[in-house]
């Protein structure tokens, strides 16, 4: 089993505008809070080397920053947390681990057991982005080709082929969200509709295909990221497409929306949650 590193320190940094960039993926989670009005901040290591810990937080923090580091004890921190993770329901659509029982009353009935991979349901982009899917699945029914980038556990991948009956790609540059996501899809039925590959879109974008451009895109991931492959989801979205893009805070959606705008890609729906922004967005051209 992993051992994990609990790095602390005082900062009243918004870790909101961390460039993905200067984390590692031995980087586990990032949060904050406040003790006596004083702020700090929490990050989790994956057995990660002393040097390659400074490293980080010199990147972020600049040099010098003093911090207490120390390791928690062994022991299956995924299966613990997972038992305090409630059911999310919205609207028609249930999500829940192997905790909880089947929600007959809901028409989508969905497990997920959290795993390293992003992606239990109850992040506020990952609810955004539920939230949206089911918006456009009021007012369109013709959803035939689906991409999730940045899929993390495929729930949203899942939830695109339970809504639609459609054929999904999920990538994420992470191994063990492939394998995450592969497993769910298998676990909720769906893998005959949902494939999951490993792709790092930044690096290699055209190693994304498919016989015909997506009807849907959705993207749950940083916003510098977002901004960078922009023309790439452009690109792949079919002309009367849309796209699904989460994973920023309200400061930062104002350079997605024009960088989209300025592709002939406008919004038509903002979600909303604790400051998490989830757009909606359609091309014009």
């Amino acid at each position: 089993m992993p051992n994990l590193i609990e790095v602390q320190l005082k900062s009243d940094i918004d870790i909101n505008d961390i460039e993905d960039t200067l984390l590692d993926d031995k980087v586990i989670s990032i949060s904050t809070f406040q003790s006596e009005d004083i702020s700090y901040v929490n990050i989790l290591f994956l057995e990660s080397k002393e040097h390659l810990i400074k490293n980080i937080l010199k990147n972020i923090f600049g040099e010098g920053i003093s911090y207490t580091q120390k390791n928690l004890e062994p022991k299956n921190w995924v299966a613990e947390n997972q038992k305090s993770l409630k059911p999310v329901s919205l609207n028609s659509l249930s999500i829940h681990n192997d905790n909880y029982p089947k929600n007959k009353y809901k028409k989508i009935d969905i497990v997920i057991n959290e795993s390293i991979a992003f992606g239990t349901g109850h992040h506020e982009t990952t609810i955004g982005c539920v939230r949206a899917m089911l918006y456009i699945s009021k007012y369109n029914n013709n959803v035939e080709q689906i991409l999730d980038i940045g899929s993390g556990t495929g729930l949203l991948a899942i939830i695109g082929a339970k809504l639609w009956k459609s054929k999904v790609l999920a990538v994420d540059n992470d191994n063990n969200a492939v394998i995450a996501a592969n497993t769910n899809a298998k676990n909720n039925n769906v893998s005959t509709y949902v494939t999951s590959k490993y792709n790092d879109v930044v690096k290699s974008p055209e190693k994304i295909t498919t016989n015909s451009k997506f009807d849907l895109i959705v993207v749950n991931i940083y916003s510098n990221t977002i901004n960078k492959i922009r023309n790439e989801i452009s690109n792949m979205l079919d002309k009367k497409g849309f796209i699904i893009l989460s994973g920023f805070n309200v400061n930062q959606k104002r350079s997605i929306e024009a960088n989209f705008r300025n592709l002939g890609i406008i919004i038509v729906k903002r979600f909303i949650v604790n400051n998490w922004v989830t757009l909606v967005l359609k091309s014009t051209i």
